[in-house]
């Protein structure tokens, strides 16, 4: 049975008004969907030095996976995933809201993730209690993060992205002879 596109599929330009991302399958005909970086400011040939993954350091901005495990809710209208902002080195939370075929609300922010969760209760299952601020720091995320640690901004579709910096541009090299 041949696969459906999602409707958040496709080229979104972000809130800075300059960067795409082109969101598709992060594997061939499966699910999730992630969004790799096609248009940004500065050069192709720019690297990511500020990530906090030490795997991916030094890695190219160009195709660089900054929206990842893009999934839909119960509610077509909304998915969730996560948001890497190369320029601060952050990982954020994200939840889109589709509002129509060429706006998505994204809501940006730092909240509590399931690996933390995870972290958590088998640190303390194995008698390793977390500190006072960790502790802290992680009710603070789980509780209010998503309303008051983060942002709204739209992204808007776009259907033919220009100046993307995973295809060559092509430059005239003056009159055939």
């Amino acid at each position: 049975m041949p696969r459906t596109p999602d409707s958040i599929e496709g080229f979104w330009r972000l809130e800075n008004g300059t960067s795409v991302v082109e969101i598709a399958p992060c594997r061939v005909g499966r699910k999730p969907l992630c969004g790799r970086l096609i248009v940004f400011e500065g050069e192709p040939t720019d690297r990511d030095y500020l990530t906090p993954d030490l795997m991916s350091w030094g890695q190219r901005l160009c195709r660089s996976e900054v929206v990842t495990d893009i999934e839909v809710s119960r509610d077509e209208r909304v998915y969730s995933g996560s948001y890497y902002a190369p320029h601060e080195g952050t990982n954020y939370n994200l939840m889109l809201l589709r509002k129509d075929n060429d706006t998505v609300e994204a809501r940006i922010y730092l909240g509590a993730s399931l690996d933390e969760v995870i972290d958590l209760a088998i640190g303390s299952a194995l008698g390793s209690a977390p500190s006072l601020f960790t502790s802290l720091s992680f009710l603070t995320r789980a509780g209010v993060g998503k309303e008051l640690l983060g942002e709204t901004v739209d992204w808007h579709r776009v259907h033919q992205p220009e100046g993307r910096c995973d295809r060559p541009s092509i430059k005239s090299t003056g009159t055939p002879s």
